[in-house]
């Protein structure tokens, strides 16, 4: 009997958190709550994240330099608010930030950041490749 109790109470609290697709997959049911399945920071709900140009380039972290199909070398990245790989060439655009260059045997990558001290064009940051061992929490 307090199974069968326990059950109804599951179901009718599955009911009232969201409803069921016609695949089966459950669905979230706000009901005027933030979604817990949303980082808290970095994204605005009415406008989530389209790709790499919606990431300020401080939020990335260079994690690998690869050679392109064509011979061209590629920055692999990992960040952003949805903590998620992208794969960069030289003239690709980050939110605020254009890479400039990448440099596979100096183990560094140039951005073009927006916002010179002075006003007057980029400033050019070098962003490194570092080996695992030096790279913090890991």
């Amino acid at each position: 009997m307090r199974t069968a109790i326990l059950l109804l109470a599951s179901i009718l609290a599955a009911s009232a958190l969201g409803a069921e697709t016609a695949d089966g997959a459950g669905t979230y049911g706000a009901a005027g709550r933030r979604d817990p399945f949303l980082p808290l920071v970095g994204l605005r709900p009415d406008e989530p994240p389209r790709g790499v140009r919606d990431v300020p380039w401080q939020e990335l972290r260079l994690v690998g330099i690869l050679q392109g199909p064509a011979g061209a070398p590629v920055a692999v990245f990992f960040g952003g608010p949805l903590a998620e790989s992208y794969f960069l060439r030289p003239g690709d655009r980050l939110r605020d930030g254009v890479l400039h260059r990448i440099e596979p045997r100096a183990g560094k990558v140039v951005i073009a950041a927006e916002g010179s001290p002075l006003g007057h064009g980029p400033r050019y940051v070098e962003v490194l490749l570092r080996p695992p061992e030096e790279t913090p929490g890991g």
